[in-house]
């Protein structure tokens, strides 16, 4: 399911600002944002951007991917 976005958040996110995913991640899992220690202000530490997917990298070692709006394209288990 889609989550609506402000038009702010989708620019951001198409040009890759990882703090703007890491507010939107923990504001829509807050449980795997908490259970994981997941914060916007250590974002550099679980998320990163490469070839338009944004990964969030999980304390498991799994891998989360979502696109530029914010729509989850899989995971990689470990």
């Amino acid at each position: 399911m889609a989550i609506a976005l402000k038009k702010w958040e989708k620019e951001n996110l198409a040009e890759g600002n990882r703090y703007t995913f890491a507010l939107i991640f923990c504001e829509q899992y807050p449980d795997v944002a908490k259970e994981d220690g997941l914060k916007p202000v250590n974002y550099r530490a679980w998320v990163d951007f490469n070839d338009g997917l944004y990964t969030v990298w999980r304390n498991n070692g799994d891998k989360d991917f979502f696109d530029i709006n914010f729509n989850y394209c899989g995971t990689k288990e470990y």
